[in-house]
């Protein structure tokens, strides 16, 4: 008998383990993942980010391709340095850069632009000759910290209906996400971007992203699809911009790894920032 009892002691401890392991995530759980990612990277303080950026008309013309990695540091004011190994439009010479963000300013150098006075930096706000219009950086198209503020805000319903086991498997990162958001519907969906797309388009077609979370909460991988326009409303446009004719497609992927890595970002000496009022493209180029 008292074998027994120690039988039935053991099967039911274990029936409790089991079903305590076993409980499945509230969908509260499940949505605060996705929502929380912002706030997990604060944490991490740092990452490595990997990103390819394409931009391309519908109609046809140039495609834009923006590549490289990103050094991260992580807050309330994000602040990162990044080199481009590619800066790459169609019928135009690929060029290399680096650039750097810190605080609200954002600086760019590349040996295939010159200024006037010889200085090898300039910030965003001078005009550059990048060889297309959309190969500018300043975009922001290729910027993680641009595309990742909208998970911060996405609504528990649309983050609890976009778990899934779908998109193609990354080690280390088990959590998937898919989900549209819309425009004008959905408060945290772009647009704006708070960068210059904001100046030159006015609409957006509906983003899908695609998100992967490893086990701490983190970001490894974010992907976003979407299409950028300008639609003239009959009275005309007198802002100053050229406004382009056909719809964009944008293309951006982001993967993240070598979380909490010393990184330092300063910015540039102020004596080898240009005073130009625009750089340019050198003949070689």
């Amino acid at each position: 008998m008292g074998a027994l009892v120690a039988l039935l002691v053991l099967v039911g401890a274990a029936v409790v383990a089991v079903s305590t392991a076993w409980k499945p995530e509230s969908r509260e759980q499940v949505a605060a993942r996705l929502t929380d990612t912002g706030r997990r990277l604060k944490e991490a303080g740092t990452a490595r980010v990997a990103f390819t950026s394409e931009m391309k008309p519908q109609l046809g013309g140039r495609k834009v391709t923006l590549q490289g990695t990103s050094l991260v540091k992580f807050g309330d004011r994000p602040s990162w340095e990044t080199t481009y190994a590619q800066i790459a439009a169609t019928g135009h010479p690929t060029l290399q850069a680096k650039g750097v963000h810190l605080d609200d300013d954002t600086y760019y150098t590349s040996p295939s632009i010159v200024a006037e006075d010889g200085r090898p930096w300039f910030d965003s706000h001078t005009l550059a000759d990048w060889g297309s219009g959309f190969s500018d950086p300043d975009t922001g198209v290729a910027d993680l910290m641009i595309w990742q503020r909208f998970l911060d805000d996405v609504s528990e319903g649309i983050a609890a209906n976009g778990e899934t086991d779908k998109l193609p498997d990354l080690k280390g990162a088990p959590h998937e996400y898919q989900f549209r958001c819309t425009p004008g519907s959905d408060v945290f969906c772009p647009p704006p971007f708070r960068t210059s797309l904001d100046l030159v388009f006015n609409r957006v077609v509906p983003p899908l992203f695609s998100v992967w979370i490893d086990d701490a909460g983190r970001l490894r991988k974010l992907e976003v699809e979407t299409s950028v326009l300008y639609v003239d409303d009959g009275r005309g446009s007198d802002d100053g911009f050229t406004h382009p004719q056909d719809e964009w497609e944008i293309r951006t992927s982001f993967t993240l790894d070598q979380f909490g890595t010393p990184v330092t970002v300063t910015a540039p000496p102020a004596d080898q920032i240009t005073q130009s009022r625009e750089v340019k493209l050198k003949a070689s180029a």
